[in-house]
């Protein structure tokens, strides 16, 4: 009797063969899934961003703006990434360089029409630690000659303050080179007290409240109203100045003009 030759055919385990595919099929999916992610973290946009920091009441123009990357669809609904949605608009709050421009703190609206601008000189005790947006009273504090009795009188309701500068002239909130942050710390060492506040105020009570700024007086003393701020974030809180003061020696001014830049004592 002949016998036959072959070759016997190899047993495969059918448990390893699924687990193979399953495996490779998972590698598959993970490495098309991480290939997307990567795509997609890859996506930026470029929005407008304040390329300085931006003191409340302050008008933005195009050459405050700088362009900034950001990841797609990480703006925001209430971002504003169009700059004609954000020159000439006014600040109703502090905006820091390269911050997201929230809708919410920029208004169209003239907050200051109407107002006058002072600046009176303070130190650090008399500031009552003011910064720009509060909305402040105004007392100017007077020696009775017979008494000897310093007396305190109102000057000025619900003025707006709009910058503090240090004794060198410096704004301690819209320096371009350190955070507001930074330089509110500093303004409250001994060495860089606040020296100058510009306060908006209602022409009546201009006169008043020029006095403070005659050189060497520190009489006036500012009274931070209870966690308010002026403008619109005072949900209407401040007053509209009907009557504006006319003319170049009344103070008076549109908002935005200096308020974040110079001194004008």
């Amino acid at each position: 009797m002949g016998l036959k030759l072959g070759l016997k055919k190899p047993r495969i385990n059918k448990l390893f063969l699924a687990s193979l595919v399953i495996s490779i099929a998972m590698v598959g999916y993970g490495g098309y899934h991480f290939k997307n992610q990567m795509a997609t973290a890859q996506e930026t946009v470029q929005i407008p961003v304040p390329g300085r920091d931006l003191p409340v009441y302050y008008e933005i123009t195009p050459g405050d703006l700088a362009l900034k990357d950001i990841p797609a669809g990480s703006a925001g609904s209430d971002t504003l990434t169009n700059a004609n949605d954000i020159v000439g608009k006014i600040t109703t709050a502090p905006i820091y360089k390269g911050e997201k421009i929230n809708r919410n703190r920029l208004t169209g609206v003239n907050i200051l029409e109407g107002y006058d601008f002072v600046s009176v000189n303070v130190d650090l005790a008399r500031a009552g630690g003011a910064v720009p947006g509060n909305r402040v009273d105004v007392y100017k504090l007077v020696l009775d000659s017979e008494s000897g009795i310093t007396q305190r009188e109102p000057v000025a309701r619900d003025a707006i303050v709009l910058n503090v500068w240090d004794g060198q002239g410096n704004s301690i909130y819209s320096d371009q080179s350190e955070g507001i942050t930074d330089k509110a710390v500093q303004a409250l060492s001994s060495t860089k007290p606040p020296a100058v506040i510009r306060l908006a105020v209602k022409p009546s009570e201009t006169g008043q409240v020029v006095d403070g700024a005659a050189t060497g007086k520190t009489n006036i003393v500012l009274a931070v109203k209870n966690g308010k701020e002026g403008g619109v974030n005072a949900a209407n809180g401040t007053e509209k100045v009907v009557n504006q003061s006319e003319g170049a020696d009344n103070g008076g001014g549109q908002a935005g003009t200096d308020n974040g830049d110079s001194q004008d004592s």
